[in-house]
């Protein structure tokens, strides 16, 4: 990819972050992963964002993590507008490697957190690992992981973007975050420059409304039908409509939140809505039997599998 095209690189619409396939003994289905890309397809989903927090990136091994990458790479053969890989880890060495791979399998972008552990000490230090990791893999777009919650890392995003210029490829972020006030000011300052993802479901309309053209959502995976029907909704001008489908959006996300909010139960819903995904891996766990009949009954009397 030359410098003008990584310049133009740009992800709109719906991104699903998908959840990675196990067994019942906690190992990588990666057959999965064929029935799941045409699922996503069938429901209008044109971007995927593999190996992140749904995908439960940190509980794979580098060997598991590049051979989920590689399947999805061969498995979508060029039917996604984008598979975003994402590559953070605990050290910056193997942030690079999984760069590396990432570039060389084909992937079509690559994102990162920053370290969590030995936490960067201020946005100053992020700008310089996102400049090493953008060293590494230098011909694919990289897009920051803005997840203060998760990570603990706490600097507003716009104070690390306006220290991140020089990053020739550096798209953007994907910003996980329910500061709403930092968002509209990174694309008051910088929406020609960079292109930012929000990744907060049951916010994803007032998103729009500060200029955000796409967002990245784990319940994307089950209401992709459903935040396309609100995007196309909010384009045409029909806020009511779009309202109507973020309201929806939050119940069902409401029943996922009561059983513990975690992507174990949103894993969950997912096997319950028909897709094949296996339990989480440990330390995750999954529902109890009653719990997931319980979950089911409660999706059931919002009218669930009649709207998605």
């Amino acid at each position: 990819m030359g410098s003008q095209d990584l310049k133009d690189f740009k992800i709109t619409g719906v991104v699903a972050a998908p959840f990675t396939p196990f067994d019942s003994d906690g190992e990588l289905a990666l057959e999965k992963i064929d029935p799941y890309i045409e699922h996503l397809l069938a429901n209008g989903v044109k971007n995927v964002y593999i190996c992140g927090t749904t995908g439960e990136g940190p509980s794979l091994t580098i060997d598991e993590r590049k051979k989920v990458a590689e399947k999805w790479v061969k498995a979508a053969d060029g039917r996604f507008k984008a598979i975003i890989v994402q590559v953070g880890s605990g050290n910056l060495k193997e942030v690079e490697e999984l760069a590396r791979h990432s570039e060389a399998i084909g992937a079509d972008a690559i994102s990162t957190i920053p370290t969590i552990f030995f936490k960067p000490a201020n946005p100053k230090v992020i700008a310089e690992f996102l400049q090493k990791v953008s060293n590494a893999a230098p011909t694919i777009p990289l897009y920051y992981y803005h997840n203060p919650n998760m990570t603990g890392v706490n600097f507003s995003l716009e104070s690390i973007l306006n220290l991140c210029t020089n990053i020739k490829t550096l798209r953007g972020s994907k910003f996980t975050s329910e500061n709403l006030y930092d968002l509209s000011r990174c694309i008051l300052l910088s929406s020609d420059k960079y292109n930012l993802l929000y990744a907060v479901d049951e916010q994803i309309l007032p998103s729009l409304t500060l200029g955000v053209k796409g967002g990245v959502g784990s319940t994307y995976n089950y209401l992709g039908k459903v935040v396309n029907r609100l995007l196309k909704a909010f384009d045409d001008g029909n806020i009511e409509l779009a309202r109507k489908e973020q309201n929806f959006m939050n119940e069902v996300i409401a029943v996922l939140k009561k059983y513990g909010g975690n992507v174990a139960v949103n894993k969950t819903i997912a096997n319950i809505t028909g897709l094949d995904l296996g339990p989480p891996r440990h330390p995750l766990v999954e529902p109890s039997d009653e719990d997931k009949e319980k979950i089911k009954k409660e999706l059931e009397a919002i009218d669930y599998f009649n709207k998605i």
